[in-house]
């Protein structure tokens, strides 16, 4: 096929891998790119008909904006076909290369490349094509392979892939022949005992607000060296096991690669106490007598229990978070517990209202030691640096809490069971937490009245009851 029965008008698609501090043969600017493009289109008699750069983009990414606007171009009919200094530029996955030539080819378009001096318009330049796509893919991998031995070698060495973590700072342990500095573990810095601070907070019930103030307060720099945080950072940092001493990066990690700011227990511990606090906004919580069982007057939504730290202590409210509320009513947790605690109360004083239970006295001691035995087996646990990993201390943590949890509904069912010569409202006095919401949710549906719910305002009018959903 001679130039001149050729399509003329062609796309010219320009790529470079990443920009910053790239040189050195292997790497082909824009500049060179776009120079070899024009001369090749001067002596053949193309023209372009619109020029394509994509920065910082693999070629391996078949997601590319330039490259898919490239291709619908050519298929559209708006341009005759594309051009590229390189074929590697173009693609370097054979299935996305070939894939994207066909679709031009079965199109009548055409895919040219200077450096190779080919085109699709002839049976040897598809199979040139084919060729180099399959070495550009095998080099592809070569790189990649190269990469992650790399990775998997200095995670061994106990080297932190990345930014620098807050609190830390890799030690340079050598040079290079050239002076430049070779990295190892990570080391502490000034700012660690200001982590350290953070994860004691965190561990005592603190809220990512206050840890977050802290943080940014103390001046603790960010990995970008920023000192103001925000919460999703700080949640970061809680969960981050570098604190440990743990390094991790894709699938390769290791423990114990250098000097831990807190320990596996302080560790643990935020975890857990976020843990907890995420279940006290939910619907299940059993944090308060009436979790989960009042109800917002005006969106009909459940509300939810929340806290606030307060000095001496935590100020819990239930709170309507329903995402349609314009309201989102808010009320005092002992406010609205101590109206119905008081409700309660007269009626079992007027015996309207009764506590069943089965007397049986025996068992009382054992079943109190039982539940001091394993609470300190889980209060040593807790305390113990343990050399073990966290997925080993959270199962063994979870089975100690389990066996706490087990003793103690064990011993509430025993006291509930030795109140039966009191009066009933003595012994809803004496009732475990548990035991006195089972009584309160059973009061509430004897009343027959509905959902407790509250509404706007500061009265006494402000509990009403909405009658059960059908």
């Amino acid at each position: 096929m001679s130039p001149d029965s050729r399509p003329r008008a062609l796309d010219a698609y320009i790529r470079v891998s990443r920009v910053g501090g790239r040189a050195g043969e292997s790497y082909i600017t824009k500049r060179q790119q776009r120079d070899a493009i024009e001369r090749w289109c001067g002596l053949q008699g193309y023209e372009i008909a619109q020029w394509h750069e994509e920065e910082d983009r693999s070629g391996g990414d078949a997601s590319r904006p330039k490259w898919n606007e490239v291709k619908r171009r050519a298929l559209a009919g708006e341009t005759d076909g594309v051009i590229v200094a390189k074929l590697d530029r173009f693609a370097r996955s054979v299935i996305d290369g070939l894939k994207a030539v066909t679709e031009l080819e079965k199109a009548g378009r055409i895919f040219v490349s200077v450096a190779e001096k080919f085109d699709t318009a002839d049976p040897y330049g598809r199979f040139t094509a084919t060729i180099f796509f399959a070495l550009a893919e095998l080099e592809l991998g070569r790189i990649k392979g190269g990469w992650n031995d790399a990775k998997r070698r200095a995670i061994e060495r106990g080297c932190h892939i990345g930014p620098d973590p807050a609190g830390y700072t890799s030690a340079v342990t050598e040079h290079t022949r050239k002076g430049d500095p070779i990295y190892g573990p990570l080391v502490p810095n000034e700012d660690a005992a200001a982590i350290l601070a953070a994860f004691e907070l965190r561990a005592e019930g603190a809220s990512l607000a206050r840890v977050t103030a802290h943080l940014t307060a103390a001046g603790v720099k960010t990995s970008r060296g920023s000192t103001r945080w925000s919460m999703p950072g700080a949640i970061k940092l809680l969960a981050n096991e570098v604190y440990i001493g743990t390094i991790k990066h894709g699938e390769f990690s290791r423990e114990d690669a250098h000097e831990p700011i807190v320990t596996r227990a302080l560790f643990m511990a935020a975890q857990r106490k976020a843990e907890e606090r995420a279940r006290t906004r939910g619907p299940d919580s059993e944090g308060r007598l009436l979790s989960g069982m009042i109800w917002c007057a005006s969106c009909r939504g459940r509300m939810t229990l929340d806290h606030q730290p307060r000095e001496g202590g935590k100020y819990y409210t239930y709170r309507c978070r329903q995402p349609g509320c314009e309201i989102r009513t808010t009320v005092a947790a002992t406010k609205v517990e101590q109206a119905i605690e008081q409700a309660l109360r007269e009626r079992l004083a007027a015996e309207e209202f009764r506590i069943e239970t089965n007397a049986d006295e025996g068992g009382l001691g054992a079943l109190r030691a039982e539940l001091e035995t394993v609470k300190g087996e889980l209060e040593a646990w807790l305390e113990t640096d343990m050399r073990v990993s966290p997925e080993a201390w959270q199962k063994r943590t979870a089975v100690l809490e389990e066996r706490v949890k087990a003793a103690q509904a064990k011993l509430d069912d025993a006291e509930v069971e030795g109140l039966a010569p009191l009066p009933s409202l003595d012994k809803y006095d004496l009732l475990p937490l548990p035991l006195k919401r089972e009584v309160v949710a059973a009061f509430l549906k004897a009343t027959g009245l509905g959902r407790l719910a509250v509404k706007p305002g500061r009265d006494a009018n402000r509990f009403v009851f909405l009658p059960d959903a059908a």
